[in-house]
């Protein structure tokens, strides 16, 4: 498989300053992909954060599919999400993309109100 790979022409000439013409571009960029496919990704350390993670990205793409729908679809796409497992924030509320609405309703209010 062949690549082009674009360089800035400030780090083209950097990398030719610093380590001369002759360079083997493609060694070196061969070489970071594979230490980047070798090093160990983060991983969740539980399944309620593997949950969460999940949630996020859900929740995510929701506020990203409808960012240009108006106030009432994007009140029934909060609300049909409510139960997607966001964790507490500092503030106490629940974790919640920008792009929607807070959900109505009792878990969705800050931890110290009833």
């Amino acid at each position: 498989m062949k690549h082009t790979i674009y360089l800035p022409d400030d780090l083209a000439a950097e990398v030719k300053a610093e380590l001369g013409g002759d360079t083997n571009i493609s060694a070196i960029c061969q070489q970071a992909l594979r230490d980047e496919l070798a090093r160990p990704k983060p991983r969740p350390s539980s399944k309620t954060q593997a949950s969460q993670a999940a949630a996020h990205k859900l929740a995510d793409a929701a506020a990203s599919l409808f960012a240009d729908a108006d106030a009432d679809m994007k009140r029934k796409v909060a609300n049909w999400l409510r139960y997607v497992p966001t964790e507490r924030e500092a503030s106490g509320l629940r974790w919640w993309p920008q792009g929607l609405p807070r959900p109505y309703g009792p878990d969705w209010r800050r931890s110290d109100q009833s």
